[in-house]
């Protein structure tokens, strides 16, 4: 059996993607997919200019997004036996990617279980988001006195963890979240560390009407914002997987642009075709368990439930070494800061 440095968890992004790779199951039950067995369905390859090579496994849990999103036992059952996986192939960490985090708290639900090495990839995806935001808001206050931000998912490890990282570097946030006692409790600790900072507070989506840049850090599988949610000359940065837009409700608003974040461009990394980029191009988190591994910071599990600022000033120190930089996509189209400026311009 080959042997690989670490593994990364992922799972269809919707039937569609399912069928796509397995067509014979067009014909099978949703509930059955629980006795799927994880399978690895792909290789990362990483080798930089010295010539270090590791070997990364894409291991697939054949189950669809509402089912992670379950939170149940049957969930977690596919995702402990994904790990036994990796760790019989020799993985030293496993990431877990898309929703297979959220499905167990981040990890938290499954590290006593465990026989290898965790991490949620949500510490370096954080600190990704945290920086292009900043990066946004700079250019959109060239136009405008003031940048009022909207959080989509506040609440949530990659939520909080940037909600902390921006106050101070954005003029105001509207925290957006399903549950209001969780809002609540993150209101009163933003609050207390920064009482005269600009913070409000909604479980209504129609509250980002106003902000300048959305970004849609939610753990669903169902479209959570809509066009009439977003005001003209607006920035969405989406940070899900799967995306929780739907792609032909915005094609018609020219007046707001999309952005795809949340991913990095890496030299010498090649992940295989199933992730639907590119040679160099990769997702935060899947970086994040690469980075671990190059820095052998394997021994133990790194980032688990909600992400602390202490991880993300870690892993960015790490990334930097290994020269990881901010990629923008637009609709799986490259984009660039400078088709940004001209959009916000336009609409200043």
């Amino acid at each position: 059996m080959k042997k690989y440095d670490f593994a990364f968890i992922i799972h269809p992004r919707d039937k569609q993607e399912l069928l796509k790779s397995y067509p014979i199951f067009r014909f099978i039950p949703n509930f059955l997919l629980y006795f799927i067995s994880p399978r690895i369905v792909g290789d990362i390859v990483y080798k930089d200019d010295k010539g270090k090579k590791l070997n990364g496994a894409l291991i697939a849990i054949i189950n669809l997004p509402f089912q992670f999103l379950k939170r149940d036992n049957k969930i977690k059952k596919r995702i402990l036996v994904a790990l036994k996986l990796a760790s019989k192939i020799g993985a030293k960490i496993v990431g877990l990617g898309s929703l297979s985090s959220p499905a167990v708290s981040g990890g938290l639900d499954i590290k006593d279980q465990s026989n290898v090495s965790i991490t949620n990839g949500n510490a370096l995806t954080a600190a990704v988001v945290t920086d292009d935001i900043k990066q946004l808001s700079k250019i959109v206050k060239l136009h405008k006195k003031k940048v009022h931000v909207a959080i989509l998912g506040a609440t949530g490890s990659i939520g909080q963890g940037v909600v902390h990282s921006l106050i101070g570097n954005v003029d105001s946030m509207m925290l957006i979240a399903r549950k209001q006692n969780k809002l609540d409790n993150l209101n009163n600790i933003l609050k207390e560390q920064h009482p005269d900072y600009d913070i409000s507070i909604s479980t209504s989506v129609s509250e980002a009407k106003e902000s300048d840049i959305i970004i849609v850090a939610t753990s669903h599988y169902e479209t959570v914002l809509s066009p009439e949610d977003v005001k003209s000359g607006a920035i969405i940065y989406d940070i899900t997987q799967p995306s929780n837009l739907k792609k032909e409700d915005w094609l018609s608003r020219d007046d707001v642009f999309v952005v795809e974040g949340g991913l990095i461009r890496i030299p010498g990394l090649h992940v295989d075709s199933i992730t639907g980029l590119d040679n160099e191009e990769s997702f935060a988190c899947l970086t994040e368990t690469l980075l671990l591994v190059l820095a052998d910071r394997t021994d133990q599990d790194f980032s688990l439930g909600y992400v602390i600022q202490e991880n993300m000033k870690e892993i960015e120190n790490i990334a930097k070494k290994y020269n990881v930089s901010s990629l923008l996509k637009a609709w799986d189209k490259d984009t660039s800061w400078g088709e940004i400026k001209r959009f916000i311009k336009n609409y200043a």
